[in-house]
């Protein structure tokens, strides 16, 4: 189970995540950055160890570019939208609903018409 925000607030995590970036010779394991000129997280690949003695094997070094890189991917992968477009599609959505096409084709004159 996915750990809340608090718990990467913890001495625990902060003791995982320096253990983990220190294995992984203090640099991103996509491409290579090092502390130096990027951000340096820590991503879980799964949250089934959480709490135990395994769950930095289950972590690895990411910078913050490769880190929201693979979060964007999993979520266009499951179908999960970023904030910024989920509110291009709803504004596509909404001049389309207020165009002269889609009025004509439900056979409304404006969008009042349809309240």
């Amino acid at each position: 189970m996915k750990p809340g925000p608090e718990y990467y607030s913890t001495q625990r995590w902060r003791i995982i995540r320096s253990l983990v970036i220190k294995r992984d010779n203090h640099k991103c394991q996509q491409c290579n950055a090092d502390e130096i000129h990027a951000l340096l997280h820590v991503h879980h690949f799964s949250y089934e160890n959480v709490g135990t003695s395994r769950e930095k094997d289950d972590c690895t070094t990411l910078c913050q570019k490769c880190h929201d890189k693979l979060h964007e991917e999993y979520n266009q992968r499951i179908g999960k939208l970023s904030d910024e477009e989920t509110n291009k599609r709803i504004d596509l959505a909404y001049k389309y609903l207020l165009s002269p096409e889609f009025l004509a084709f439900n056979g409304k004159r404006n969008i009042a018409e349809f309240m």
